[in-house]
């Protein structure tokens, strides 16, 4: 009997797979066709723009150099298809981080060949690579969508309408067509759904943890799931973290001239405004919990009562200039020396003081956050903004632990973009 439910068990899985192949056969077309007009409008199209530009170039001059570009946007193209039919990740970071790739393996070809090249069209295949590879990723994920289904537990049916997950009704008739299965791994399974999971993983399929799921889907962790939140699963990368921390001292030294400026301006409207003190300054929770002084522009009236309170909607303290201030982060600009002091760094988990830490000594994982430098902004800074009450904390610690366990460089770009949205609209400001 065991046999015969394994059979059909391999049968169901046998229908998904081809539903595959006819997907992967889908998703190569679309390469195919995309990549054949990008790389047409580069060899046809690059000719016609020098002669627009009135520069005279021989055809025999330029095709060493054009066959370079389409031979790496070809490789390239090859590389997003096996990204979309593979089981990394797929969004437009690592779309633009390959197009980078590719722009550069290219030109840096034609630097080592020292073949002629025109800067005009160097600039040309810059642009269009991305927009072809933003067609291709578009045009694929319209004729082979990825979908995911979940096998059924109390945790993946728990997080399934917020997942937008359906849920596998028997493992011997999925009747959904599927590119991934999300799965619970502490769940004890019966033996049908254990062969039907490893069947699946022996035929290529992606399995996928539902914690995992969780944070790729909504972008922070789920607090409730002590099993992966523990230190040692947390995910840090030394020489990431080294090469971060160089390419972020370099950058404030080299925009220090406009920054000081804008300082300088400030610290003289605050004088103007009431004649206090320039700075304020507190002890924060740094790296492994070490203390150290943060530094700010003061944009609040002392309180005279000498306590210790966190800024509220409207608070009533700030001052005229203050408001401004912290509307556009300004008030944060002495953290750079924080930064050049290694006390801080321009993008992680805000720093706390140690009175706000008091408050979530029943968050078990809280001190997890502390595994990296503190930054001036982070991914709950700018998806959440500040936060006054127990439960927004904890889900600004979600966030933060998100960070904490898959910092990267593309992660630290798209916070770095949304800060400067943030900064222009003054978002969260208090």
């Amino acid at each position: 009997m065991t046999q015969v439910r394994h059979k059909e068990i391999e049968q169901s899985l046998d229908l998904v797979i081809g539903r595959l192949r006819s997907r992967a056969w889908s998703s190569l077309l679309v390469a195919a066709v995309v990549t054949a007009l990008m790389v047409s409008l580069i060899l046809a199209g690059s000719p016609g723009l020098l002669v627009v530009w009135n520069k005279q170039t021989p055809w025999a001059t330029l095709s060493p150099f054009l066959t370079i570009f389409a031979i790496a946007y070809v490789l390239g193209a090859v590389f997003l298809l096996v990204i979309w039919l593979g089981r990394g990740k797929k969004g437009l970071s690592e779309l633009l981080l390959l197009a980078a790739l590719v722009v550069a393996g290219g030109l840096l070809a034609v630097l080592l060949l020292r073949v002629y090249h025109v800067r005009s069209i160097d600039t040309l295949w810059a642009l269009l690579t991305p927009i072809g590879f933003m067609i291709q990723f578009s045009a694929m994920r319209w004729v082979a969508p990825e979908r995911h289904v979940g096998v059924p537990s109390e945790k993946t049916q728990r997080f399934a309408e917020r997942l937008q997950l359906p849920i596998l009704e028997s493992p011997k008739d999925p009747k959904q067509v599927f590119t991934a299965i999300v799965f619970d791994p502490s769940e004890k399974y019966s033996e049908e759904w254990e062969f039907f999971l490893a069947k699946a993983a022996m035929t290529g399929m992606n399995l996928i943890d539902i914690s995992r799921q969780y944070e790729k889907v909504l972008g922070k962790v789920h607090y409730a799931d002590r099993v992966t939140l523990t230190a040692p699963s947390v995910e840090l990368q030394p020489i990431y973290l080294a090469v971060k921390g160089i390419l972020e001292f370099v950058c404030i030294l080299v925009t220090s001239p406009v920054w000081l400026f804008i300082l300088l301006v400030a610290m003289i409207a605050i004088k103007l405004d009431d004649g206090g003190a320039l700075f304020f300054n507190q002890k924060r929770m740094g790296k492994f919990g070490r203390e150290f002084t943060m530094f700010k522009l003061r944009s609040m009236a002392s309180d005279p009562s000498g306590s210790i309170r966190t800024t509220e909607e409207n608070d009533h303290r700030v001052t005229n200039v203050g408001r401004f201030l912290r509307k556009y982060r300004i008030d944060e600009l002495p953290q750079f020396f924080n930064i050049l002091k290694g006390d801080m760094a321009l993008i992680g988990p805000r720093a706390e003081w140690r009175h706000a830490e008091n408050d979530f000594v029943d968050l078990s994982v809280y001190h997890l956050r502390h595994l990296v430098k503190p930054g001036i902004t982070g991914w709950a800074q700018v998806l959440q903004g500040y936060t006054s009450t127990p439960d927004a904390a904890r889900v600004k610690l979600e966030y933060d632990l998100y960070y904490v366990r898959n910092a990267n460089f593309l992660l630290d770009l798209n916070i770095f973009i949304r800060t400067i949205v943030i900064i222009l609209t003054g978002f969260g400001a208090r």
